[in-house]
């Protein structure tokens, strides 16, 4: 697969316009060179996938901090969750990371996210966290099209799953996973 210089740089640039800590961009930008190999490496992305996305772990900013970095239309995210009840059901990394080879859930759209689930499952791919559905949101105009339901992660307590929005302004909640909605679908991405 051909790597896109162009895209890497330009995520990079939406984090620094969006106050990311330096220490966070200058590690990501060290791993230009991997994410390049990487890309080489991996055959047939689907065209309309998006080929990698930088993700900042909530062990790194936090929620709160990260959905202020979401922006749509002027209006920077808001966050409603308590951090401490999420919990991922995929291994992530602590430091900063990149994902390939992501679906932006358009594919899921109506239904719900335990249908979502198995249907991406069953494709060979995992679902995103929601750290990484931030960094859809962050990094693409997704929230235009669809809210993003998150099922790589789940809230504890609820067993709700974490979901990004668009009311007002990009909103991080949750919802039950049996519901049916045809404004959000379930993000996924083959590798991590």
């Amino acid at each position: 697969m051909f790597y896109d210089k162009e895209l890497f740089h330009r995520q990079i640039r939406t984090l620094q316009e969006r106050d990311c800590p330096k220490s966070v961009i200058d590690y990501l930008k060290s791993k230009e060179e991997s994410v390049a190999e990487k890309m080489y490496r991996i055959k047939g992305i689907v065209p309309l996938h998006i080929p990698f996305i930088a993700v900042v772990p909530r062990s790194e900013l936090g929620l709160d901090a990260l959905m202020k970095m979401v922006c749509c239309d002027r209006y920077y995210g808001h966050n409603f969750l308590d951090q401490s009840e999420i919990r991922d059901m995929v291994s992530v990394r602590e430091e900063p990371y990149f994902i390939y080879d992501v679906e932006s859930g358009r594919d899921m759209i109506g239904k719900s996210p335990s249908e979502a689930e198995v249907l991406i499952k069953e494709q060979g791919r995992s679902c995103l966290t929601i750290d990484e559905g931030i960094a859809l949101s962050l990094q693409t105009n997704v929230l235009l099209e669809n809210g993003v339901d998150c099922m790589g992660s789940y809230l504890e307590r609820d067993g709700l799953v974490p979901n990004i929005y668009l009311g007002t302004k990009p909103l991080l909640s949750c919802r039950r996973t049996d519901v049916k909605n045809n404004k959000r679908g379930s993000p996924s991405c083959v590798y991590r």
